[in-house]
C-alpha cells in the first residue's frame, strides 16, 4: 500500500507539473524564460519531459557497471595493519639431502629444456618420480588411481618449490600439467589449516580468465581432493547467481573464479577473502589481454599479504613481470620451459598454408576428408559470425561438428563440450575466448582457419594438441594480404622449432634465395611426428575410405559427384530413390545450377509424398505436396495449350523430375484421396441421420 501510495503521489505531481509548464509557455512567456534561464536548456527539457529522469538513472547505472573501471569499485580497501591475522603452514619439505645426483639432475634440466633461477640461490631438486615427492596419502591414492607414471617436468620441480613455502613463476606449454602442479600442494596446505566454516571464506583461491578453464580446474580439484573431502566452488559468469551464492555461504576450502563474477559476491558480502593463503594466478598473460588487470589488482587487495602467491602463465610479457613483482611479496622462483620468450610444444608438427580466402574452404574439407574416424579436430576462427558460418558450411558437407563461442549460453556451451569430449562430434569449432581452457583429451589435430592477431593466441591454440606426451598436428591458413605482418613472427617460430617451412612463406616474407637454406634445418621430432600419423594399417585405411563414401552419400546436391547417374540432369527418380535421398539438403553455401530450371527452394521434401490428401485445401498452398503438384501442372498445360511456349512445360516436367513423381503416380494418389473423402461423407452423414432419428424419438416421448 506504501509504495501504491508513493507511485500514486509522483504520478500527480508529474501530472500538475506538466500543467504548470503548459500554463507558464501559454500564459506568461516571462516565467518561461525564467524557468528556462534558471536550468539549462538541456537540462529543462528533460526535466519538462521525464521529471524523475527514470531512464537516465537506469542507462547511467547500466553504463557504470559495463564500464571495467568500476567493476570494484564499491570494494573497501583492507588496512591489514589493524587486521589480527592467524598464523599459518605453508612450509611442508625441507630437503636434508640431495634426493638424486647432480649429474642426473643437469641432465633432466638439459633434456627437458629447464631453465630456472632462485633469489635465495639453491634451488631444491626436482621429483622425478612420486616416490620422490613424499606426498600423504590421501594424495598419493589418487595418484595412483589417476595411473599417472611419473611427473610431468613443470611438476617435478613446483613441487619442492611450493611445499617449501616459496612463490612461484612457472612458464611453461599449454598441456603440460600446470594444474596438478600448484593443485596436489594446495590439497596439502589445505589439511594442514584449521576448517573453514560456514560463512568463512576459502582457504586457496584459484583466479582463471575463462568459464571453461574455471570448470576443468574444478573437475581436478575435486577428483585429487576426495579423498581428504575437500570442498571446492566454481564461480563463473555467465551462470545463475543463486547456486553459487548458497555454495559460498555454507564454506568451502577452494574458490575457482574469473574476476568478474568474484567481485559481485566481494561487493554483495557472500564470502571475503581474509581466510586465503594460498593464491594461484592460472594463465596470468591471458587475463591481462582480456583487461582484468585492474580487477585482479582490486581482488588482491583483499588477500593477506603474507600469502603464498603462484603465477602461472605461457609467455611472459611485461605487463605479467609488472604483476608479478608488485604482488608476489617473497621474491618468487622462477621456472621456464623452453626459452623465456615463446613456449611451443615440440611434440606437435606445425603446417602453414598461405592461401587466398576464397580457397580456404575448400581447402579445408581436403583437409579434413584425409583425416581417420579416431582423429579429434578443433578449428579455430576469428569472429562468432564466421565460427556460425564455418559450422554451417561444414554439416552441409556432412561432417559432424559443433560450434563454441562467446555467443552460446552456458547450458550449451556445456553440451557441445560434452558431445566433443564423448566423441559424438569429432569436429569443434571454436574462437579464441574458448581457446584456452579447453582440456579435452585426443585432440590430435588443430586448424587455424583465420590466423590470429598476435603469436600468443597461436601458442595457446595449437596447444590444445599435443597434450600429455601425445603428438598433434597444427595446421594454419594464413592470408597473403592480411598476416603479412604476422608471417615474420611465424617463419622465426618455426625456424627455432626446425619445422618445414613452405617457400610460400619465405616468399610472403621477402627473403631472398641465398639465404633460404638457413631456414630447411628439420628436426628429428617432426618425422617422428610425420610417421605416427602416416603409418596406418589396412583396416584403417578401409575405415576411412567407407567413411568418405558414406559423407559422399550425405552431401548437398550442388556438391555431388557429375559421374553419380542419380544427380544427373534428365535422370528419371522412382520412388525408391525418392526415399532413400529424402534427407538431401541444398546448400546456402553452394552456387546455384543457372543451366536448370531445379533451382528452387524446397528443402526437406516429404520421404512418403503420400501422406499429403490431395483433396486438402490446405495441401494446395503447400509447396511440398502432391496436390500443389497437380494444380503447377494444370497451369503449366493450360499454358502449352495457348501456345504459351514450350520452355512452361519443360520447367512442370522438371518439377516432376525433382519429386520424383510421374503422372500415373499422381492419378493413384489423388484417386486414393478422392476414395477416402468420400468415405469421411459417408460417415458423416450416417451421423447425421443417427441423430435425426434420436431427436426426433425425445421429440415423440416429449411432445410438449
Amino acid at each position: 500500500i506504501q509504495k501504491q501510495y508513493i507511485q500514486y503521489n509522483k504520478f500527480i505531481y508529474k501530472k500538475k507539473m506538466h500543467q504548470n509548464f503548459q500554463n507558464h509557455d501559454i500564459q506568461v512567456s516571462s516565467q518561461f524564460n525564467s524557468y528556462k534561464n534558471f536550468y539549462p536548456q538541456q537540462q529543462y527539457q528533460q526535466n519538462y519531459q521525464n521529471p524523475f529522469n527514470q531512464n537516465a538513472q537506469k542507462q547511467d547505472k547500466k553504463q557504470k557497471n559495463n564500464d571495467p573501471q568500476n567493476i570494484g569499485a564499491n570494494l573497501q580497501q583492507i588496512d591489514w595493519s589493524k587486521e589480527t591475522m592467524q598464523p599459518f603452514q605453508k612450509v611442508f619439505y625441507k630437503e636434508n639431502q640431495q634426493v638424486r645426483p647432480q649429474n642426473e639432475i643437469d641432465e633432466y634440466y638439459e633434456k627437458n629444456s629447464v631453465s630456472a633461477k632462485s633469489p635465495y640461490g639453491k634451488i631444491p631438486s626436482p621429483f622425478l618420480s612420486w616416490s620422490d615427492a613424499h606426498f600423504p596419502n590421501y594424495v598419493m591414492t589418487e595418484v595412483q588411481n589417476a595411473k599417472f607414471e611419473k611427473p610431468s617436468p613443470i611438476q617435478a620441480l613446483s613441487f619442492p618449490i611450493v611445499l617449501t613455502g616459496s612463490d612461484l613463476i612457472g612458464i611453461a606449454e599449454t598441456g603440460s600439467g600446470k594444474t596438478l602442479a600448484f593443485l596436489l600442494p594446495a590439497i596439502v596446505h589445505i589439511n594442514a589449516q584449521p576448517a573453514v566454516r560456514r560463512g568463512e571464506g576459502p582457504i586457496v583461491l584459484v583466479l582463471v580468465p575463462t568459464r571453461e578453464l574455471a570448470m576443468q580446474i574444478e573437475n581436478q580439484s575435486e577428483k585429487f581432493g576426495k579423498t581428504s573431502k575437500i570442498k571446492t566452488a566454481c564461480i563463473y559468469g555467465g551462470a545463475d547467481k543463486f547456486p553459487q551464492k548458497i555454495l559460498l555461504q555454507q564454506g568451502v576450502d577452494v574458490i575457482i573464479a574469473t574476476p568478474g563474477r568474484l567481485i559481485d559476491f566481494l561487493e554483495m558480502g557472500v564470502t571475503n577473502l581474509k581466510r586465503v593463503t594460498y593464491l594461484v594466478l592460472d594463465e596470468a598473460d591471458r587475463m591481462l589481454d582480456m583487461g582484468f588487470e585492474l580487477q585482479i589488482r582490486r581482488i588482491l587487495g583483499q588477500i593477506r599479504p603474507d600469502r603464498q602467491t603462484l603465477m602461472f602463465s605461457a609467455t611472459w610479457p611485461k605487463n605479467v613481470q609488472n604483476l608479478a613483482s608488485d604482488y608476489c611479496q617473497n621474491q618468487p622462483v622462477h621456472i621456464q620451459m623452453g626459452k623465456f620468450e615463446l613456449s611451443i610444444n615440440d611434440r606437435i608438427k606445425q603446417i602453414v598454408y598461405v592461401v587466398d580466402p576464397s580457397k580456404k574452404q575448400n581447402l579445408l574439407i581436403k583437409q579434413l576428408d584425409q583425416l581417420t574416424q579416431k582423429d579429434k579436430v578443433l578449428v579455430f576462427a576469428q569472429t562468432r559470425k564466421g565460427c556460425e558460418i564455418l559450422n554451417r558450411l561444414l554439416e552441409s558437407e556432412g561432417f559432424k561438428c559443433m560450434a563454441i563461442h562467446g555467443d552460446k549460453t552456458q547450458k550449451d556451451r556445456d553440451y557441445v563440450m560434452h558431445k566433443f569430449k564423448n566423441g559424438d562430434n569429432k569436429i569443434l569449432i571454436a574462437t579464441d575466448v574458448a581457446s584456452r581452457g579447453l582440456d579435452v583429451k585426443d585432440v590430435s589435430h588443430v586448424f587455424n582457419f583465420d590466423f590470429p592477431k598476435v603469436m600468443e593466441d597461436y601458442i595457446h591454440r595449437i596447444g590444445r594438441t599435443g597434450r600429455a606426451g601425445a603428438y598433434g598436428i597444427a595446421v594454419s591458413f594464413l592470408d597473403p594480404d592480411v598476416d603479412r605482418k604476422i608471417a615474420k613472427e611465424l617463419l622465426k617460430n618455426l625456424q627455432e622449432a626446425k619445422q618445414e617451412i613452405p617457400d610460400d612463406i619465405l616468399e610472403l616474407v621477402d627473403v631472398s634465395q641465398n639465404q633460404r637454406g638457413q631456414y630447411k634445418q628439420i628436426s628429428q621430432s617432426y618425422y617422428d611426428i610425420k610417421k605416427v600419423f602416416t603409418d596406418k594399417t589396412n583396416e584403417e585405411n578401409n575405415q576411412d575410405q567407407n567413411k568418405r563414401d558414406n559423407r559422399e552419400r550425405d552431401r548437398s546436391p550442388s556438391i555431388k559427384k557429375k559421374n553419380d547417374s542419380r544427380y544427373k540432369k534428365d535422370s528419371p527418380t522412382n520412388q525408391q530413390d525418392l526415399q532413400q535421398n529424402s534427407k538431401l539438403r541444398v546448400s546456402k553455401f553452394s552456387q546455384p545450377n543457372q543451366d536448370s530450371n531445379r533451382n528452387l527452394q524446397y528443402q526437406n521434401y516429404p520421404q512418403n509424398v503420400s501422406q499429403y490428401d490431395p483433396s486438402n485445401y490446405y495441401n494446395m498452398l503447400n509447396p511440398q505436396s502432391i496436390a500443389y503438384l497437380q494444380q503447377q501442372q494444370q497451369m503449366m498445360l493450360g499454358l502449352y495449350q495457348t501456345n504459351q511456349g514450350q520452355s512452361n512445360y519443360q520447367q512442370m516436367y522438371s518439377l516432376q523430375q525433382m519429386y520424383g513423381v510421374n503422372q500415373d503416380y499422381n492419378n493413384s494418389v489423388i484417386k486414393k484421396g478422392e476414395q477416402q473423402q468420400q468415405k469421411t461423407n459417408d460417415e458423416q452423414n450416417q451421423t447425421n441421420e443417427e441423430k435425426n432419428t434420436q431427436n426426433s424419438f425425445q421429440e415423440f416421448q416429449n411432445p410438449n
